[in-house]
């Protein structure tokens, strides 16, 4: 099982609960920085790629093949 946002609260779970780690905070910059260039230049179009991380915890295991 794999969870999403990596949220503080996942830390009282048992087992650990795997997740992808979003860069919340650069969204939330980037969103702003974008929304500003809407406004001011027009500029449409553009897409933003921002970096997850995964944390593995208990909640998966690695398969061997």
């Amino acid at each position: 099982m794999i969870g999403f946002d990596g949220i503080d609260l996942l830390d009282y779970f048992t087992p650990r609960l795997t997740t992808v780690k979003n860069p919340i905070q650069q969204q939330g910059i980037t969103a702003v920085k974008h929304l500003v260039e809407l406004i001011e230049e027009n500029a449409f179009g553009i897409s933003y790629v921002l970096p997850g991380e995964l944390s593995i915890n208990q909640s998966t295991k690695q398969v061997n093949e």
